[in-house]
């Protein structure tokens, strides 16, 4: 799919963060090949990692996968303050009786009068859970009533789906008018696609068990 090799048409400039560091891009390499990434080890999770590391993809104790949450999450939310649309990250406030605390909502009406509500979910698609289009988690539905909801997934791999397809042309189309530029959706889009593979290399980094300090110690491709 265009969005998953999307990061290849990037412009490779460290001031652009557009430039995957030597880490990233062998780990990247090694999980779309199914190459040898590390010894089989356990995961601090306690679960067993094979060759591929794929395991840390999924891993909810993985400390890189917050932080490819959280890079794409401020992708998105500077895509909406350039082009002059107010967000908040995290509301606790959308639905007090359900506990729903999505990733963000903007502060002024989005569409039909209502605000955009967001929220981003890493799908692994290696993972024997995975499900297509996981993102459309039902405790959101009651949601629909108040606020425009648009879940963002996207697979480890790279594709996206139609709701973040659709998200993600109206923000360039928004952007373009704002600044002027006509590729705004293609540097958004590559943006995404690197912030996607650093997060996956981060992953699967994640799983060093706690008592190792070195990564030479475990994986093959540092």
């Amino acid at each position: 799919m265009q969005e998953s090799r999307a990061r290849l048409n990037a412009l490779t400039c460290s001031s652009l963060r557009t430039l995957l560091d030597n880490q990233s891009f062998r780990l990247s390499v090694g999980l779309r090949f199914g190459l040898p990434i590390c010894h089989p080890h356990t995961c601090h999770c306690g679960q067993k990692v094979d060759i591929s590391s794929r395991h840390g993809l999924a891993c909810e104790k993985s400390s890189g996968r917050k932080a490819r949450h959280e890079s794409i999450n401020d992708l998105i939310k500077t895509a909406l303050v350039t082009c002059g649309v107010p967000d908040r990250r995290e509301p606790s406030d959308c639905n007090r009786s359900e506990g729903q605390r999505p990733d963000g909502i903007t502060l002024i009406p989005w569409q039909r009068g209502k605000p955009l509500l967001w929220n981003f979910t890493s799908v692994d698609a290696f993972s024997k859970t995975y499900v297509k289009l996981s993102s459309r988690h039902p405790k959101y539905r009651s949601l629909g009533y108040n606020f425009v909801f648009n879940p963002v997934s996207i697979e480890t791999m790279g594709p996206w789906g139609n709701d973040e397809k659709k998200l993600i042309n109206h923000l360039g189309k928004m952007l373009w008018d704002t600044t002027g530029e006509p590729k705004s959706k293609s540097f958004l889009t590559q943006h995404i696609s690197i912030a996607n593979q650093v997060g996956n290399a981060a992953s699967v980094l994640g799983t060093l068990p706690m008592h190792l300090k070195k990564f030479d110690d475990v994986y093959y491709v540092i």
